[in-house]
């Protein structure tokens, strides 16, 4: 990137910034907000602007170029992510974000926040893999039901705020569920390989790995070349190990449930993915 691109974006993204933190902003945007911390989305014709607290981003969607700057970072997090990506290079078997650049970022109000730079893998910002879940039969998403909400703390509040109560669930084919659970099945044995290659890094620099809830389910992407990870270079290492798997094997426990509320898996399918996400994991 040429200095005066990276000039442009920093500047933008400290304008985000200060608008978010604007009153203006506050009585546009939070109103509106029933997320906790509250975030908001600007879609533009090619990419969109992540705005937060402690996050603002312009993500551009044509090329899977990512900008951002954030607060409240550690020089070890970033060390462990660019480290990380070596890593799955080097071994063939884990893609992600490209980390490209990464420098200090002194913002007048805000203090010092980290500016970075990076790509997604092939230049291809990709598909989510909530969007992968559904039936085969029908124009189905998972974001009606706004699944990427979920967390292990209010399972059983969003079971009564997303369906609502006389909801059915649809009525699926038996090879819409299998292959549904078969994702289940791909995403633990991604996450197993991501898992392997943290464990490692984090003893080298004593620190933990970088937890998020629901497993990290929204963090896996798939373009044209295969699954790859996205947005870990935004996370601290700072979790226990084995509090991760078993925090990990809650989630994703979790998840499950909530789908086969859904309708989009069995009780008989929950149990199978519980049973293979603990063989896999556990033994790491």
């Amino acid at each position: 990137m040429f200095p005066y691109q990276r000039s442009y974006f920093q500047t933008t993204l400290i304008e985000k910034l200060n608008y978010w933190k604007s009153p203006q902003c506050k009585g546009e945007f939070y109103p509106n907000i029933d997320v906790k911390p509250p975030l908001g989305i600007q879609i533009l014709e090619n990419g969109y602007y992540h705005l937060s607290d402690s996050y603002v981003a312009y993500v551009d969607l044509t090329n899977g170029l990512i900008v951002r700057i954030s607060n409240n970072r550690s020089t070890a997090s970033w060390d462990c992510f660019v480290e990380l990506h070596q890593k799955g290079v080097e071994f063939n078997n884990l893609r992600m974000d490209v980390p490209l650049f990464k420098d200090s970022l002194i913002i007048e109000n805000h203090g010092i926040w980290e500016y970075a730079e990076l790509r997604s893998p092939n230049n291809q910002y990709g598909i989510n893999y909530y969007d992968m879940w559904g039936d085969d039969s029908a124009d189905f998403s998972l974001e009606q039901y706004e699944l990427s909400d979920l967390t292990v703390s209010t399972f059983e509040d969003a079971k009564e705020g997303y369906l609502e109560k006389n909801w059915k669930p649809p009525l699926i084919s038996e090879s819409a569920l299998n292959r549904n659970k078969e994702l289940f099945f791909s995403y633990i044995e991604q996450f197993k390989i991501l898992l392997n290659t943290m464990v490692p890094i984090a003893k080298k620099h004593n620190c933990g790995l970088p937890y998020i809830e629901a497993c990290f389910i929204k963090h896996l992407y798939k373009d044209t070349q295969g699954f790859f990870w996205s947005d870990i270079d935004q996370l601290d290492w700072n979790m226990n190990v084995e509090e991760f798997k078993r925090a990990s094997l809650s989630d994703i426990n979790h998840v499950a449930l909530f789908m086969r509320e859904c309708g989009l898996l069995t009780p008989e399918n929950c149990f199978d993915i519980n049973d293979y996400a603990r063989k896999e994991w556990l033994t790491i």
